[in-house]
């Protein structure tokens, strides 16, 4: 059986939205990418990737067991099914005719034959 100690452990996770201090300033992790087998983190406010050693950041206890589902604070939320929006092309309005709506066509252009 696991000891107690064992069950937990703490690890930095780095997920968008997170708080980090990065050279004495608060920043927020943007995204993160694998590459060449290293981790590189994107913070908001700047484009370049920065490492993870450079951060500093509360680390979150993970759990090694499956740990019970926890109640929930609020009920579920119901989906609503709206209708399909009606394009405004189609659009019937009544006592209103279409053709009335409609611009008179422009005169056809007067072309001369070439001299």
């Amino acid at each position: 059986m696991f000891r107690a100690a064992e069950k937990f452990f703490h690890m930095p996770l780095y997920k968008p939205g997170t708080v980090v201090v990065w050279r004495a300033t608060k920043q927020i992790v943007s995204h993160i990418m694998l590459r060449r087998n290293e981790l590189w983190v994107y913070l908001t406010q700047r484009a370049e990737p920065v490492r993870p050693e450079e951060l500093q950041l509360k680390p979150t206890v993970l759990s090694t067991v499956r740990q019970p589902e926890r109640p929930r604070l609020h009920a579920p939320v119901k989906r609503v099914v709206l209708p399909p929006p009606v394009s405004s092309a189609v659009r019937v309005v009544p006592g209103v005719q279409l053709s009335s709506l409609m611009e008179t066509p422009p005169p056809p252009l007067e072309t001369t034959p070439p001299p």
